[in-house]
């Protein structure tokens, strides 16, 4: 009995001491039953990221401030910029985000920022076909970082749960929704369930029913085919929507060191033309920086928590500057501009 009752202490104790600051994403989303979090509309949170560095999401659940109507304004190009944390501008500003500098670069530019932190790319796919689909708009940026992949193999996240994205019998179909919603009712819970570990009854558990914790809703093939039926399906809405869609690696610090580029970015440069989807893979202009450089565009360790590896202002106006140029490098979409 002691020895039970201080494990149990130990545990209690060590989550409420990881556990007492909740995870950023939890002071502007709410639970959504179809993505598991998003936004709260019109929340306001001065100070998020720092003093002076705020987030405010508009009433459409968007970031940034200004409300968009259904039809492109006169004389503007709308993007909608969907993605993870990387597009929504975890760290900085909302006047700071790539999003937003690509306005701020291109006045003939209205963006629209639907990045959302810790969403995995079936995440943002289905939050753009539901919401972001309500908005006319000529270009879809569809970001992400090479972990977006591997965070929609699963059915969770930082220990929530999330919607899984499965091909059955040749149909692209969304699983575990709606999203269990009891894991939103227990942040502390839910964000520090690898402390139950230490607890012998999980452990006895595990060694008689066989060890899931590293187990993934899809396997490798599932996921690949998954994800390259999402990608169909984006492609099928353009083409009925008369729009484009740019698939847009994102790329992280650690790739700078990498030789070569990984399994991913090779498929997609393969596989998304021939779908019709065009694909920007900034790792090959993040190569060029100089090394000295590389600081001055990712947040560095000892600032806000979590931020850590995200572009800083700096480096979202690198971001920027360069998904303009490349932007602007495709004739499609130098046609629409040539427009106005």
């Amino acid at each position: 009995m002691a020895e039970g009752i201080a494990s149990v202490y130990m545990v209690v104790a060590r989550m409420f001491e990881q556990g007492h600051e909740v995870i950023a994403e939890r002071r502007h989303t709410v639970y959504d039953p179809l993505l598991g979090w998003c936004n709260e509309p019109g929340a306001v949170i001065e100070d998020m990221y720092g003093p002076g560095v705020g987030i405010t999401i508009n009433e459409q659940g968007f970031r940034g401030a200004r409300n968009y109507s259904t039809e492109v304004p006169p004389g503007k190009l709308r993007i909608v910029c969907s993605g993870d944390s990387f597009t929504l501008g975890y760290g900085v500003d909302d006047d700071s985000t790539w999003s937003a500098v690509l306005e701020e670069l291109d006045p003939r530019l209205e963006t629209v920022n639907m990045g959302q932190g810790g969403y995995g790319t079936d995440q943002a796919f289905l939050w753009w076909r539901r919401d972001g689909t309500e908005l006319d708009h000529d270009l879809h940026l569809f970001a992400f970082i090479t972990g977006d992949i591997s965070r929609s193999q699963d059915d969770h996240n930082y220990g929530y749960p999330k919607p899984v994205l499965r091909v059955v019998e040749g149909e692209l179909v969304t699983e575990n929704v709606p999203v269990p919603r009891f894991p939103y009712l227990i942040p502390y819970l839910a964000q520090n369930r690898r402390f139950l570990d230490d607890l012998a009854l999980p452990r006895l558990g595990r060694e008689l029913g066989g060890d899931d914790r590293f187990a993934h809703a899809l396997s490798a093939d599932e996921l690949r085919a998954s994800v390259l039926a999402m990608f169909d399906e984006l492609a099928r809405v353009h083409r009925e929507r008369n729009s484009l869609c740019v698939a847009v690696h994102l790329p992280m610090k650690k790739a700078w060191f990498q030789e070569e580029r990984g399994g991913w970015q090779e498929l997609f440069a393969e596989e998304l033309p021939k779908r019709g989807i065009l694909y920007l893979d900034l790792l090959g202009e993040l190569k060029k920086v100089e090394r000295s450089r590389l600081r001055n565009l990712f947040i560095v360790e000892g600032s806000y928590p979590g931020a850590e590896g995200h572009y800083t202002a700096a480096g979202n106006r690198w971001a920027a500057r360069t998904i303009h140029r490349m932007l602007l490098e495709i004739p499609a979409v130098a046609e629409r501009l040539g427009r106005l």
